[in-house]
């Protein structure tokens, strides 16, 4: 499990990972994925979150994809 703290408008980007088969990706979608995301923690201006994902999913914080990585 990822765990991630978001304060109030951060975002996170679920996107498909660069190495996937795009057949293996239809067929998991075909069987359903399955993202799980758990309130770990929470204040007033953050929430800490816990993300469960398939390998195949790339979970991104937003400002790191404005920075290219």
């Amino acid at each position: 499990m990822l765990i991630l703290t978001r304060r109030i408008d951060e975002s996170l980007v679920l996107t498909v990972a660069d190495d996937v088969d795009p057949v293996q990706l239809a067929e998991s979608l075909r069987q359903g994925i399955t993202i799980t995301l758990c309130d770990i923690a929470a204040h007033q201006s953050w929430a800490k979150i816990g993300v469960e994902a398939p390998r195949e999913v790339r979970i991104m914080r937003t400002e790191l994809l404005s920075r290219g990585d």
